[in-house]
Parts: C-alpha cells; sequence; structure tokens
C-alpha cells in the first residue's frame, strides 16, 4: 500500500509539471494560427507541428524558456512558408527572435508585431512581403535586429523607427525594395545602422521630374522625367494614364530599361487632356527574386493637339517651299507697286 501511495504521489507530480510546463493556449492558438496560414502541411520540416497541447516546444523551429512555459523563439527560416504572416503572433507575448526569412511569405507586415515587447531580433528578409512599414514597429524599443531586405516594402519609411535605440552597427537591413523618406534625422539613423552603410541606392523608388506635354500628332503625348538611382537588375518605367485626375488608370507601357528618360504614349483621342503617372520597376534578380514596383510619380497632365502638326516630306515640301517663294514674290511686287 505504502508503495502503491508513492506511486501515486510521484504521478501526481509528474502530471503538475506537465501542466505547468504546459505553454498557454493562446500562445499554442498563435502557432497553429501561423501554421493554417503559411500552408504548414507543405512546409520542408513541420515536425510535431499539430500535436497535442504540450508539445509545442518540441515543434520544428520554436524554442521555449527553461521551464517551458512561454515559447521565446520561432526560427523558420528557409522552411517553405507560403502565405501571409498573422496577426495572432502578438500572442507569443515572450518571443525574443521571430526569423521567417528566406520563404514566399505574402501580404504586410501586421502592425500588431509591435506588440511583441520581449522582440530583439525580427527577420523576415526575402519573402514577397509589399506595403508600408508599420509604423508601430518603431514601439520595439528591445529591438536588436531588424531585417526587412529583398522584399517588395513600399512608401515612405516611418520616422518612428528612430525609437528602435537598441540596433547595433549594422543591424538593420532594409535595401532592396522600394523605400523612402526625405526625413533627414531618420536618414542619418537609418545609414549609421544599414549594415554596409548604404540602404537607399537600391531602392526602387518613383522617378522625379515628371512631365508631359502633347505629342506632333493629335493622339501622342510624350511624357518623360529624371531616371532614379538604382539602374541595375532590369526594370524600366512603367506609364499609365487617365481621364480623370487621380485616376482609375491604365497602364501604357513599360521603357526598355531605367536609363530611359520618356516614353510616348500613343493612342489617345484628340483635343483632350490625359493625367500620367509613371512608376519604377526593377525585375527579379540576384539580390531580390521579386518583380518590385515603386509608388507612383506626382500626377502630371496634357493636353493632345486638336490637329496633328503637318509634316511635310519629298514633294510635299518643295511643294510648301515654292508655295512660300511665290507668295514672298508676291509681297514685293506689292511693295514695288
Amino acid at each position: 500500500m505504502r508503495w502503491l501511495a508513492l506511486s501515486m504521489v510521484a504521478l501526481a507530480l509528474i502530471g503538475a509539471a506537465s501542466v505547468q510546463a504546459a505553454i498557454p493556449p493562446a500562445e499554442r492558438q498563435a502557432l497553429l494560427d501561423l501554421y493554417n496560414s503559411t500552408n504548414g502541411p507543405g512546409w520542408t520540416n513541420n515536425t510535431g507541428w499539430g500535436a497535442p497541447a504540450g508539445t509545442e516546444c518540441t515543434w520544428y523551429g520554436v524554442t521555449c524558456d527553461a521551464g517551458e512555459t512561454t515559447v521565446v523563439q520561432l526560427v523558420l527560416s528557409d522552411n517553405g512558408l507560403s502565405g501571409s504572416i498573422p496577426a495572432g503572433l502578438d500572442n507569443l507575448s515572450g518571443l525574443q527572435v521571430l526569423n521567417l526569412s528566406f520563404n514566399q511569405l505574402t501580404g504586410g507586415i501586421p502592425p500588431e508585431l509591435s506588440q511583441l515587447s520581449t522582440l530583439q531580433m525580427l527577420d523576415l528578409g526575402w519573402n514577397e512581403l509589399s506595403g508600408p512599414i508599420p509604423p508601430q514597429l518603431g514601439n520595439l524599443v528591445n529591438l536588436q535586429y531588424l531585417l526587412l531586405q529583398s522584399n517588395k516594402l513600399s512608401g515612405s519609411i516611418p520616422s518612428s523607427l528612430t525609437g528602435l535605440t537598441n540596433l547595433g552597427p549594422g543591424w538593420l537591413s532594409i535595401q532592396s525594395n522600394a523605400l523612402y523618406t526625405s526625413d533627414p534625422a531618420l536618414i542619418a539613423f537609418l545609414n549609421s545602422h544599414q549594415d554596409g552603410g548604404d540602404w537607399q541606392s537600391s531602392q526602387t523608388i518613383a522617378p522625379t521630374g515628371v512631365a508631359a506635354a502633347p505629342g506632333p500628332g493629335n493622339t501622342q503625348a510624350l511624357v518623360s522625367w529624371t531616371p532614379i538611382l538604382f539602374i541595375a537588375g532590369g526594370g524600366g518605367y512603367r506609364v499609365s494614364y487617365a481621364l480623370t485626375s487621380g485616376g482609375p488608370y491604365t497602364f501604357f507601357g513599360i521603357t526598355p530599361d531605367k536609363t530611359s528618360t520618356s516614353l510616348e504614349v500613343t493612342g489617345l483621342q484628340p483635343a483632350t487632356t490625359y493625367y500620367f503617372i509613371v512608376e519604377s520597376q526593377t525585375d527579379p534578380n540576384v539580390n531580390n527574386q521579386n518583380t518590385v514596383v515603386s509608388d507612383p510619380s506626382a500626377e502630371v497632365s496634357a493636353t493632345t493637339l486638336a490637329n496633328p502638326i503637318p509634316t511635310l516630306e519629298g514633294a510635299g515640301m518643295i511643294v510648301f517651299i515654292l508655295a512660300l517663294a511665290l507668295a514672298g514674290l508676291a509681297v514685293i511686287r506689292r511693295q514695288v507697286v
């Protein structure tokens, strides 16, 4: 009986330890949300994922604290994840490292990741993420590494990133996107933390100096611009037009490369005002697997001619010159008389 009693006590203690070791249900659900949102069955390695409660700390890529009561690292780099990052990851309240790099993640960066107050590393580089950098990421005051390079992120970089005071030199990577800022303080901050010190020269941004003028014919317009700094990686400038300011825009065409400075838009209606925008495009290359398109340029407008400017060639030009000469002679005769 004494042996049986001791055995029951031991089992109770083991059971209690197991209960204590389980991560919170909200954290388990956050992991399952990621699995379901990113095609978990198709991952390169999904060992353990979806097993019963209490096993989460043994799932591939998951690391828990010593007591196995909370997830502290989630590392699934180069593991075939595809789909979007679920907002529910913010329930991993003790997370210190989130590394989902080198996958095929799409959509935006969830602003909810800013709730991960203990996060020290956020690595989402080499995916297919698009849209802006959420300004809320500036709230991650414990962040030491921010790696977002080689995605399709676009737009103005939020000045709130200057709040990431724990970033080390070279521990920021935002190159090979479509990002920009004109904020001097933010530029200085980014330059001092960017890996290699240069984040601007690889950005696919909108061209400046965009202008439009009517073409020689009454169905044409010439759109011109100043090329961007980043001309490597292939691509060109996409020109679109609209009949009303602000769009909707119709895509017309793309230049053969990013050194081009203009494109003639044809097939327009005579005596009509058109509105134009230009976007830069970089094709997939060794530094980015994605087609990256900038935000649109400032809109410009031009009104096509009511009648085409006459062009004379060959015999027509000769007749035109003779007519001018005869008109000139007539004027001289009148003056003499």
